[in-house]
């Protein structure tokens, strides 16, 4: 492995069911690396095991089999105590449900990730205000996640993902509840956070549309990488960058 690799899969198996009768091989035998810099989306529809793939990716699961590296380090098989500070200084995780806790307003939300980071007392309360406004959301930091619209309650989300300075972003499914507009500036965020802060960025989707602002796409079927190919983002094509935390 070299220095440039972030995030290294070797021969990951799931297998959930304790019988023969409930056994379920979720994914198969996958081997994959990440590097830095890199956006790739996983591509495949509902049952195919891409999201047990990221959770595996992010320690959020273990893999029945196989090893899980960062930066050359195995982490997969990390006790408890010691995965889950693992997971908060090195992985942001964007999810389909947006998981803001509600009875928390939006700046609350940002803040509580950013204490348990060590940030206390003010300074956590200014970083938290300083994320909002890059999110455009200064103006909303005292609503709640009810009266936040998607598209808000996505970009809330995605600066708490951030707020812990994490070099990987893992995202499942982040467009499936927003419409084709703001679903589509949501995928130029995360296309421009790897390209501008050089962090690696998986996105997890059954939504073809975000082929166009990725670096790489991985298909999975059934458990398994059927191919991959090149994505259709240009790296030089400085306008669409500039969606970046502009709204």
């Amino acid at each position: 492995m070299t220095q440039h690799i972030t995030l290294s899969l070797d021969h990951i198996t799931k297998v959930f069911g304790d019988t023969q009768e409930t056994k379920v091989e979720a994914i198969r035998d996958i081997t994959i690396e990440f590097r830095r810099g890199e956006s790739a989306l996983i591509l495949g529809p509902s049952g195919s095991g891409k999201t047990t793939l990221l959770s595996m990716m992010g320690g959020l699961l273990r893999p029945t089999s196989g090893k899980i590296f960062l930066n050359g380090k195995e982490f997969s098989s990390l006790r408890e105590a010691e995965l889950s500070p693992y997971r908060l200084r090195y992985f942001g995780f964007i999810f389909q449900e947006f998981n803001l806790l509600s009875n928390l307003t939006a700046l609350e939300n940002i803040e509580l990730v950013v204490r348990m980071s060590g940030l206390k007392g003010e300074l956590a309360r200014e970083k938290s205000k300083s994320l909002l406004e890059l999110a455009g959301l200064s103006r909303r930091a005292s609503h709640f996640p009810s009266q936040l619209s998607g598209g808000e309650k996505q970009r809330v989300a995605i600066m708490r993902a951030l707020s812990n300075n994490p070099p990987i972003v893992l995202a499942d499914e982040p467009t499936g509840n927003l419409d084709s507009e703001v679903g589509n500036v949501i995928t130029q965020i995360l296309s421009g956070i790897a390209c501008r802060e050089n962090r690696t960025v998986v996105i997890v989707s059954h939504d073809e549309r975000i082929k166009k602002v990725v670096d790489r796409i991985i298909y999975v079927q059934d458990g398994k990488i059927t191919k991959e190919e090149k994505g259709e983002h240009d790296k030089d094509n400085k306008e669409a960058h500039n969606h970046y935390l502009t709204f």
